[in-house]
């Protein structure tokens, strides 16, 4: 992707979740760190989430060709504790967990459309230098999402689902 239309890309981005979520708020003197995160959804195609990162909260997009969505959520780190059903390799590396509620919206439905809204925990981890985002629909299942996508192709992943 070139610079001006990545530039582009970021500017809208940030520009949209500015409007659509005014919660998220840089303190003085920060800015929004916008990054990305990527899932293969089981070789049926890519899953994509953008997202406006800060410490007390984070405000995401999620993109798919059948519908978006869009994530609130607040830092719970001190006070989140680990499901026992999920695997060591999660508990034992989180850095950071950010509690909310997702908006899921199909294609060209209106705002005022059909839409679900989930609550999710966006489980940050870092194992051997690689941060991974372990997405926690709360009490059904967690999957990681990757920084890109090529890293998602390559992970051998698998949700894991509530007992």
């Amino acid at each position: 992707m070139n610079r001006i239309r990545l530039l582009t890309l970021a500017v809208a981005v940030v520009g949209g979740l500015a409007i659509s979520a005014p919660t998220v708020a840089a303190t003085p003197g920060s800015a929004p760190s916008l990054g990305e995160w990527h899932r293969n959804n089981y070789n049926a195609g890519e899953e994509k989430l953008v997202c406006a990162e800060l410490s007390p909260s984070w405000t995401c997009n999620y993109q798919v060709p059948d519908g978006s969505g869009w994530f609130n959520g607040r830092n719970v780190t001190d006070s989140w504790t680990c499901p026992a059903w999920f695997p060591s390799t999660i508990c034992d590396n989180v850095t950071a967990v950010y509690h909310g509620v997702v908006v899921y919206v199909p294609v060209g439905s209106k705002l005022s459309g059909p839409s679900a809204r989930v609550s999710q925990d966006y489980v940050i981890t870092e194992v051997d230098g690689q941060a991974v985002l372990q997405l926690y629909w709360v009490d059904r299942f967690v999957c990681p999402w990757y920084r890109t996508f090529e890293e998602a192709l390559a992970a051998d992943f698998e949700c894991v689902f509530a007992p």
